[in-house]
């Protein structure tokens, strides 16, 4: 895989965003961080794999921290034109009740903590909402409005729990490296320090100066500047931030 252009990120982003919003299997998603796999989803993981070899019809995937780990393990199921659940403490005995109730449209709303309503980052408001027209369940939570989730914006954080953490394909069809290919290939050093000036990003050692200031001070001593802060100017990817 080489990427030379946008046009390469774009293309990348397009195959593998269908199975990230609307993929034409069901797809599991396991949360296996620490606290997942503290709470045996590892062993959800192995039991699911075991049960659904072979059947085209679902895809066990594992993510990242989905978030509520006083609920692990949680599992994620979801599909083409299919509610979006977040299911708590689906544990060997109950993950594949939970992916066939799921697949027959039976439910196990006891075992559900919500669903979600937008799938979308905070770097993908551009972009249609994959679940605008799907209609929700009753007597299921929004998953956004649950007190835990409800006060909460990810930004750095904003692909745990939708990518696996493996696949940097993934990461590309949430807008990843978008940010670092803009500055290298649109913007001026002077334009990237501003961004950086504006957005109050700070470093977090010595006296947590504003990163700007750091960057313009590298700068300004030209080609034959050294220091920590030297070539601050070409390192956009704290746009990101």
């Amino acid at each position: 895989m080489k990427i030379q252009s946008f046009e390469d990120l774009k293309s990348i982003a397009a195959r593998y965003g269908k199975g990230l919003y609307a993929p034409d299997q069901i797809k599991v998603n396991i949360g296996m961080a620490s606290c997942g796999i503290a709470a045996q989803a590892k062993a959800a993981s192995l039991k699911a794999q075991e049960r659904f070899q072979g059947d085209k019809g679902v895809a066990i995937c594992q993510t990242g921290c989905i978030g509520f780990c006083e609920e692990e393990p949680l599992v994620e199921i979801f599909g083409a034109g299919k509610p979006r659940l977040v299911y708590r403490k689906i544990t060997a005995d109950k993950i594949v009740d939970a992916i066939e109730g799921y697949r027959a449209g039976d439910y196990q709303k006891k075992w559900i903590l919500g669903q979600m309503r937008d799938s979308r980052s905070v770097m993908e408001d551009d972009s249609l909402n994959p679940l605008k027209d799907t209609a929700p369940l009753d007597g299921i939570p929004i998953l956004e409005e649950i007190p835990f989730y409800k006060n909460q914006v990810k930004i750095a954080m904003r692909n745990c729990g939708y990518i696996d953490p493996d696949r940097i394909e993934e990461y590309f069809a949430r807008k990843g490296y978008v940010a670092f290919l803009t500055a290298l290939n649109d913007m001026k050093p002077a334009e990237i320090i501003d961004v950086i000036k504006r957005s109050g990003l700070r470093g977090r050692g010595g006296g947590g100066s504003g990163g700007a200031l750091r960057g313009e001070s590298a700068r300004g001593a030209g080609a034959g500047g050294g220091g920590e802060g030297a070539g601050f100017a070409e390192r956009p990817t704290a746009r990101e931030l």
